[in-house]
């Protein structure tokens, strides 16, 4: 069997019918490329196997992108996956390589042993939030991590969200000065922290205000399975005298 040639940078250009140069700045994530132009690059580098030389001044990095099954399908995925799509294409223009794991109570076991594999991976991104048993182990690996749209309490580790909070007070603070004064929350409390810090900055502009939040008016949007912590809302606690933190699910 014939062995596969090797792909070039100048038979990358030559294909898109551009200069080596501009096809070099764009795989090593430099400057002076148009992002149609590179996202055509990247792909074609992709499709024909290309793979950056080591000058011996690179070290080629992979990362692990660590997140839940449930957001890889219907309105959740949407959202997740795009900042997923995103995520791999900043990697690969930092000559970075990645592998998406999705670990559940069941899959965690084999999904450690890969992710502890010596040498395999050099830092974690985490996606959203796990499951508490899952994210409670994984948080344990000794390797550089980043977590995105979630933060964790329990140990110093970069994070990258949304202002939810004070986002959420403004929305509804122009509403109110728009002369609105019935004004519902839609998202299930408690299914992430993201959803709760908005629901928090919506229930203060509400409090300053005077109005008391329906609790009628607090629409889910997702189902209550695999919740990894919920707020206390019931219809017999008044919402506008209790927002207390609860213990995890142990399911």
């Amino acid at each position: 069997m014939a062995e596969r040639k090797s792909v070039s940078m100048q038979d990358l250009a030559d294909k898109l019918g551009i200069s080596k140069v501009t096809v070099s700045k764009a795989l090593n994530g430099k400057d002076g490329v148009g992002e149609e132009l590179k996202e055509k690059i990247f792909a074609l580098a992709r499709e024909s196997g290309y793979v950056l030389p080591d000058y011996g001044k690179r070290k080629s990095k992979k990362v692990g992108i660590i997140m839940s099954p449930r957001f890889s399908s219907g309105d959740e995925g949407k959202f997740y996956m795009a900042m997923y799509e995103r995520i791999i294409y900043e990697l690969q223009r930092a000559s970075c390589s990645s592998i998406m794991i999705s670990p559940t109570t069941a899959t965690l076991p084999s999904d450690m042993n890969t992710i502890q594999t010596s040498g395999l991976f050099d830092g974690l991104i985490f996606l959203g939030i796990l499951d508490k048993g899952v994210r409670e182990q994984i948080a344990q690996i000794d390797l550089p991590k980043v977590y995105v749209d979630i933060y964790d309490r329990t140990h110093k580790s970069d994070s990258v969200i949304t202002e939810n909070i004070y986002s959420s007070y403004e929305l509804t603070n122009y509403l109110i000065q728009q002369g609105h004064t019935d004004i519902g929350f839609v998202g299930t409390v408690g299914s992430t922290t993201s959803i709760s810090d908005r629901y928090l900055g919506y229930l203060r502009r509400m409090l300053e205000e005077g109005i008391s939040p329906k609790n009628e008016w607090r629409i889910p949007d997702r189902s209550d399975e695999a919740l990894p912590f919920r707020f206390c809302c019931r219809r017999s606690c008044p919402p506008h005298l209790s927002v207390t933190a609860m213990p995890p699910h142990s399911n």
